[in-house]
């Protein structure tokens, strides 16, 4: 697979699986992992302090019986755009607070000339 790419998630079977790593024009690396049954990994496959890559799996879910669906789903960050920004609502919010105050001041300032 190309780097910096993510695959589909794939059933397999539980226990131990020993993975050989090979990226390009790099020495390989051997890792081991353990899975058990009725649980969803990924394994992330990185550069290595030393060179070379390691992995690291980490277990997504528990106690699942449907594959998930894409790759992990790792966010977009501060660009995410999902549902109403509260932002505006706040910044509205605090305009309309602001002309109140204003009115109230310049209404009391008027009645005490």
């Amino acid at each position: 697979m190309q780097f910096a790419t993510t695959t589909d998630y794939q059933q397999v079977e539980p226990g131990r699986w020993r993975l050989k790593l090979t990226g390009a024009g790099g020495p390989s690396t051997d890792a081991e992992v353990r899975l058990t049954g009725g649980a969803v990994y990924s394994l992330l496959v990185l550069d290595a302090k030393q060179g070379g890559l390691t992995a690291e799996l980490r277990r997504d879910a528990e106690g699942g019986t449907v594959v998930p669906a894409g790759g992990v789903d790792t966010g977009a960050g501060g660009t995410a755009r999902t549902g109403l920004d509260a932002y505006p609502l706040v910044a509205g919010g605090l305009a309309a607070v602001a002309g109140v105050v204003a009115l109230l001041l310049w209404r009391r300032r008027r009645s005490t000339w």
